[in-house]
């Protein structure tokens, strides 16, 4: 067992479009993406995954597939409520995207309360 995340991996159209369809299918099928298209590209919603870059073949192929591109081609967030303050597995630096798409951490404090 190991610990689940939500990811978001957005491209602008050119990346999109340029991207293997083995990567998109992977990214719908085997890690069950929804997708949400906008003009300016299209963004990859996933949540409750094993995102292990350094041990699944195909993340390693998306991020080398990402490497080719300019940082501000696409964004990558990976979120996990066990470590929020964790940015591995961030990428890219389209910090402007139609989506807003950016991390957020909250803190509360949660209690239970007596009246006698």
């Amino acid at each position: 067992m190991g610990v689940r995340s939500d990811a978001f991996v957005c491209l602008k159209n050119l990346a999109h479009d340029e991207m293997p369809e083995r990567l998109k299918k992977m990214l719908k099928g085997g890690y069950g993406a929804s997708v949400h298209l906008h003009p300016e590209g299209a963004a990859y919603v996933i949540e409750g995954v094993k995102w292990y870059v350094d041990e699944h073949q195909e993340l390693r192929d998306l991020y080398a597939y990402l490497d080719t591109l300019g940082l501000e081609e696409y964004l990558v967030i990976v979120a996990c409520p066990d470590y929020p303050d964790s940015t591995e597995g961030d990428k890219g630096e389209w910090l402007d995207n139609p989506w807003g798409a950016c991390r957020v951490i909250t803190v509360r404090i949660e209690f239970q309360s007596f009246s006698y």
